[in-house]
């Protein structure tokens, strides 16, 4: 099968999956207590990272989002670990080298203990104005000549929702008021990120979780209602009508959030916004909304005109998904988006996923 010449591979992960927890991050501490299994060196990408680009450019990738840990950069409020950053640059560096082009992502799983313990997080608009904007400034001014593109936040609400609200993820509550505020703030950061990133000369991704929540009984129907409003029209009424509305306050008019992030609409490709990426995972207890990546592209690709649609993981493992059988669903979207379809492929997130179908981890 022929490939259209800027047919975009790519791959991503979050840095506690490639190198391990930094040991000043919030992730560190729920490690400590037991709540989720010690990361070690993660995949071992510190100290392998350049052999492993090279893999990935000549097994076909041509994009790689690579996490620059705050918790790394910035142990402490104000500290900058040179050392950090010199080795974030020669990672970016060999990526580059391994003709790959590096996208960045500013936060992925997990904070800085001290801000987000410390200074409450995205939940205090202070620690947003004073932290995490110079965190921004300065990633941006530090990496600007290896940077491919940007990708501020991944998936903003959800991280709210998981951390607050289903205590899956650092800090674990359980708290309703806690998570609007959290969603209310991270929403703002991802908005301030974007303007201030979109100055530069590179792209910059949104990385949006959108599922559908499904009630698990008649009466919980009217939150499920609830929170599905608040995954979707947050970022729909911020992009289409230019005002940010919360279904627990009233709308603000926001008219400069008007057609700034919209992967899901027509305004995705008037926001000067280039990729929509989709993950895919499977059996997971927090975040397996989205079995079929490649069909989300589609959903999205039929609404837009410009974008382009790239799945974030996509397994090829055959008794996931057999490759003769995903080159011909690739090649029919593809088709049905006038080219702008782009297959991204990696290991997943965990054991977890892959055991579910009988697959050695070692074997992906």
């Amino acid at each position: 099968m022929a490939l259209p010449d800027d047919f975009r591979w790519g791959a991503t992960a979050s840095s506690v999956s490639t190198d391990g927890v930094a040991p000043t991050a919030d992730w560190s501490t729920w490690e400590r207590d037991g709540l989720a299994p010690r990361s070690g060196a993660g995949g071992g990408f510190t100290s392998d990272y350049a052999d492993d680009l090279k893999l990935a450019a000549q097994i076909g990738l041509t994009d790689i989002r690579v996490t620059v840990e705050w918790a790394r950069v910035e142990p402490r409020p104000g500290v900058v670990d040179s050392g950090v950053v010199d080795h974030y640059r020669e990672v970016l560096g060999a990526a580059r080298e391994a003709r790959l082009a590096p996208w960045i992502t500013l936060h992925h799983t997990s904070l800085p203990g001290w801000f987000a313990e410390d200074e409450r997080g995205f939940r205090d608009a202070s620690s947003r104005t004073r932290f995490w904007s110079r965190h921004v400034d300065r990633t941006a001014e530090q990496f600007d000549d290896l940077a491919a593109g940007w990708a501020p936040i991944e998936d903003p609400i959800g991280w709210a929702l998981r951390g607050f609200l289903l205590g899956t993820r650092p800090p674990g509550g359980h708290d309703p008021e806690r998570a609007r505020e959290a969603v209310e703030g991270v929403v703002e950061a991802t908005f301030d990120a974007w303007r201030l990133l979109s100055s530069g000369r590179q792209p910059v991704m949104a990385v949006l979780g959108l599922p559908s929540v499904v009630p698990v009984d008649a009466e919980a129907r009217d939150e499920a209602r609830l929170w599905e409003s608040v995954l979707w029209d947050t970022w729909l009424r911020a992009l289409g009508d230019g005002e940010f509305a919360l279904p627990w306050k009233a709308a603000v008019d926001r008219p400069d959030l008007q057609g700034v992030v919209d992967l899901v609409g027509i305004a995705a490709d008037q926001a000067g916004f280039d990729y929509f990426w989709a993950p895919e995972h499977h059996c997971l207890e927090e975040y397996s909304h989205n079995s079929a990546s490649h069909l989300s592209c589609l959903a999205v690709g039929m609404k837009t005109e410009r974008i382009k649609l790239v799945t974030g993981i996509f397994n090829l493992c055959p008794t996931i998904n057999h490759p003769v059988r995903v080159a011909e669903q690739i090649a029919y979207i593809d088709v049905l988006t006038n080219g702008r379809f782009a297959l991204g492929t990696g290991r997943g997130s965990g054991s977890t996923e892959v055991n579910t179908f009988g697959i050695d981890p070692s074997e992906t």
